[in-house]
C-alpha cells in the first residue's frame, strides 16, 4: 500500500509511463502528482500509467489526483489519458474512486483525442467512481470513468459530492 505520497518533476518513457508511478497492481490512497509526463507508445497517464489487477490482487486508487500535462509522443496505441493510460482487470478487482485530473492531454505527433481526459482505455469490469477532469485545461470533452467539470468547477465544492472535505480534501466549503 501507498500512502500520503507525492511526485513533482518530469517523467519520459516507452511504456507503462505515470506521473506517480508507471504500473500498478497495489493500494494506493491520497496521493498525488505535478509531473509532466511523456511517453512513446501505451498506457501513459498523469498518475499512472498501467492499473492493473490480476491473479487474486486488487488495484485501488481511492482520493489522489494528478495536475501534470500529458503527452504520448509516438505510435499509435490510444491507451494514454490525463489520470490514467490504461485500467485493466482480470479475476481481480480494480478500482478507481474520488480522483481527478487537471492537466493537459495531448498527441504531439498527430490528430489530438478529444476522449481521453481521465482514463485512456479499460479492458475487463473495472469500477470508476466519482471521478472528475478539468475539459478545458485538458482539452478533452469526454472521458472513461470521470465526469468533465469547467475549471471554475473544478475548484467547488460542490462538484465533489459524496468526497471527505473533513478529513482528506481542502476546498473552501463556501464555495
Amino acid at each position: 500500500s501507498i500512502t500520503n505520497c507525492y511526485t513533482t518533476g518530469t517523467v519520459h518513457g516507452y511504456s507503462s509511463v505515470g506521473g506517480f508511478i508507471g504500473a500498478n497492481q497495489s493500494n494506493i490512497e491520497g496521493c498525488y502528482s505535478f509531473a509532466e509526463v511523456s511517453g512513446d507508445y501505451q498506457m501513459i497517464g498523469g498518475f499512472v500509467g498501467w492499473n492493473y489487477a490480476e491473479s487474486g490482487n486488487s488495484s485501488t486508487i481511492l482520493n489522489s489526483y494528478s495536475t501534470g500535462n500529458v503527452t504520448r509522443t509516438d505510435q499509435t496505441d490510444t491507451s494514454f489519458g490525463g489520470f490514467c493510460g490504461s485500467a485493466y482487470r482480470y479475476g481481480s478487482s480494480s478500482l478507481i474512486k474520488n480522483c481527478y485530473s487537471t492537466g493537459s492531454v495531448i498527441y504531439s505527433n498527430g490528430t489530438n483525442p478529444t476522449n481521453k481526459g481521465f482514463v485512456g482505455y479499460t479492458q475487463g469490469t473495472v469500477t470508476l467512481t466519482n471521478n472528475f477532469f478539468d475539459a478545458e485545461v485538458s482539452n478533452q470533452s469526454t472521458a472513461t470513468g470521470a465526469t468533465a467539470k469547467t475549471t471554475s468547477q473544478m475548484k467547488t465544492q460542490s462538484t465533489f459530492t459524496g468526497w471527505d472535505f473533513s478529513s482528506v480534501w481542502a476546498i473552501d466549503g463556501t464555495n
